[in-house]
């Protein structure tokens, strides 16, 4: 892709990949609305490797910096794509920020952890998937979830429902709202 004159297909590629089973989620950018055929017969042969845990395609056809347009496909695999942080499992849809250096960021959260007082309530703005919220939440007796991308919703509401946040459903699953 050349951002100049706005041609080529692949704007962009991401891979996202879970440390703790090596699973990989692809996630192609293309400039266009719909897939080709050779590319469709690329993301197969792609998938069939057995490296992959799924392959997305997302559809940008605007210049702007934003990397994602709002169309996503699933071309491959499973949609639900599981990371584990802090001893507890967090969907992630290919669109949800994830932090890059995760040991790092789970430091962070188990500082913040040794800040929450218990049957605190917390209020955790820009959750995005609930990362923060959802590890903190056997700590409180509420937690609120603040966040703008339906699809981290999803992505949240998906993880409550693992083994990991099944107790903590009532606490959390309910107070989930995107704005």
């Amino acid at each position: 892709y050349e951002e100049k004159s706005h041609s080529g297909r692949l704007k962009y590629l991401q891979l996202f990949v879970n440390p703790k089973n090596l699973e990989l989620q692809l996630a192609f950018v293309f400039c266009g609305a719909f897939l080709e055929e050779k590319e469709i017969a690329f993301v197969k042969r792609l998938y069939k490797s057995g490296m992959f845990h799924s392959i997305w395609a997302n559809f940008s056809m605007k210049r702007t910096n934003s990397i994602f347009g709002d169309r996503w496909e699933l071309l491959e695999g499973k949609e639900e794509f599981f990371q584990e942080i802090c001893g507890v499992n967090f969907c992630f849809h290919p669109s949800s920020f994830a932090q890059a250096h995760l040991s790092l960021f789970e430091e962070i959260i188990q500082y913040i952890e040794g800040f929450t007082q218990e049957n605190s309530s917390i209020l955790d703005l820009y959750a995005g998937v609930g990362c923060i919220g959802g590890v903190l939440a056997k700590k409180a007796s509420k937690v609120f979830l603040v966040e703008p991308s339906p699809l981290a919703e999803s992505c949240f509401q998906k993880s409550i429902l693992s083994e990991e946040l099944r107790s903590e459903e009532r606490r959390v699953g309910k107070e989930c709202r995107s704005r």
